[in-house]
């Protein structure tokens, strides 16, 4: 037994493992929610034209079948751009709509590392980019304003958990 390793254990395990802002520091479920706003009040809606184009563009019988394997989908399909993960390197979110969404299941990341598959993506944007009236939207650009309005925001949570967070605490302490 070695005590020293014990001892150092013990001041880790002493502490909380969640850290006191780990969800209000995530923005995920603030952007999802925006996107669903922006989609609605700015994006193209699809019809019945585009829902059959999908289709024959992915060789599928219907919109919820995975292109790859031909499987019935078990989620809502992949973003072809993702929803937050290039927020800070191409500063833009991810379109929550039908556009934006590759039918493939959600953990099948395998789409575009195959030729075939790939050059079917490829068609659909084409299509997407090129389809007669308005161009649909894949993704949002943000800018500085953006990231600024954020980091408020994420400052603003951070106080009104804190004011609520000394509230709870002393219904416990019965202070």
């Amino acid at each position: 037994m070695n005590i020293e390793i014990i001892r150092r254990q013990l001041e880790r395990y002493k502490k909380c493992s969640i850290g006191k802002y780990t969800r209000l520091k995530d923005a995920r479920n603030f952007l999802a929610n925006l996107v669903h706003e922006l989609d609605m009040s700015y994006n193209v809606e699809p019809n019945f034209d585009d829902a059959k184009n999908k289709c024959q563009i992915f060789g599928i019988n219907h919109l919820c079948q995975d292109f790859t394997n031909g499987k019935d989908l078990t989620g809502a399909m992949e973003h072809l751009v993702p929803l937050a993960a290039e927020l800070r390197s191409k500063n833009r979110i991810g379109s929550d709509s039908f556009w934006n969404r590759i039918p493939v299941s959600g953990t099948n990341r395998t789409y575009n590392q195959t030729p075939e598959h790939a050059d079917k993506v490829k068609k659909w944007l084409d299509y997407v980019n090129n389809r007669r009236g308005e161009t649909p939207r894949l993704f949002y650009e943000v800018d500085y304003q953006f990231f600024k309005m954020m980091k408020e925001r994420e400052e603003s949570l951070i106080s009104v958990e804190d004011n609520y967070r000394k509230k709870a605490k002393k219904l416990f302490t019965h202070e």
